[in-house]
């Protein structure tokens, strides 16, 4: 059993089979590089529509994959290779105490390929038995998923949306005017949306003025770091411009 975050995304699989693999390529080494980058110890496995994480400080993770474009949804939970039904119940029936309280509703939200033996049916059947609590299909308080493919199982809570859109350094390079406004800044968070990657060009007033618009460009530079791996910056002073 492993213990981290479920990852899946949505839109790359719009694309042709040789761009899905390049863009789920995208997706990991950006998932890696902000992942590194916070120190954090971890190990990724990557599968056709998902990735699991696994990793223990998992509130430090969701502060990552929140800003992260090319994830349709997350959630945290459990990965369990090559496993079965009947492991999978006695976890749920040793565990369940510690996601449901007594008086609280849950409800089995079920998923299963093909290769998989098992009914959806029975899956719930195997699985429902063994939790001492009320059902309520409709709004119950706890919902548990449970995923049976062909390369393990997992088992996730809450859903989480993602940013959506397509992997950063997916779709080439973008020269983007940033003045310092609002309306700038929010046009390259639409562009890095898409997979491209942001080049900023500022045109500044120093030494006519002070530095002031240089150093708020900064300031907004470190916050957009957290949705794009790399930023290059051009300063490019207003008084060399000739007319």
């Amino acid at each position: 059993m492993r213990k981290g975050i479920l990852i899946v995304f949505g839109e790359i699989f719009l694309k042709s089979l040789p761009v899905q693999k390049l863009f789920k390529k995208r997706l990991l080494d950006n998932l890696y590089f902000f992942l590194k980058k916070s120190g954090l110890k971890f190990k990724i496995f990557p599968q056709r529509e998902k990735i699991f994480i696994e990793i223990e400080n998992q509130n430090k993770a969701r502060k990552i994959i929140k800003n992260m474009f090319g994830v349709s949804w997350w959630a945290q939970g459990f990965f369990f290779e090559n496993s079965n039904l009947k492991e999978i119940s006695h976890f749920v029936a040793k565990n369940y105490n510690d996601w449901i309280k007594k008086e609280s509703t849950f409800a089995l939200r079920i998923k299963k390929s093909p290769e998989i033996k098992e009914s959806r049916e029975k899956i719930i059947e195997e699985i429902a038995k063994n939790i001492k609590r009320r059902v309520d299909l409709e709004k119950p308080k706890k919902e548990i998923f449970i995923e049976a493919r062909k390369e393990g199982w997992y088992l996730y809570f809450k859903k989480e949306k993602g940013l959506g859109g397509l992997p950063v350094l997916s779709s080439g390079r973008v020269l983007t005017l940033i003045s310092g406004g609002i309306d700038s800044p929010v046009a390259a968070y639409l562009i890095a949306k898409r997979g491209a990657e942001n080049i900023w060009l500022h045109f500044h007033s120093f030494p006519l003025v002070s530095k002031k618009s240089i150093e708020k460009i900064k300031q907004i530079a470190e916050i957009f770091l957290k949705f794009q791996p790399k930023l290059k910056i051009y300063l490019f002073p207003l008084s060399k411009i000739q007319i």
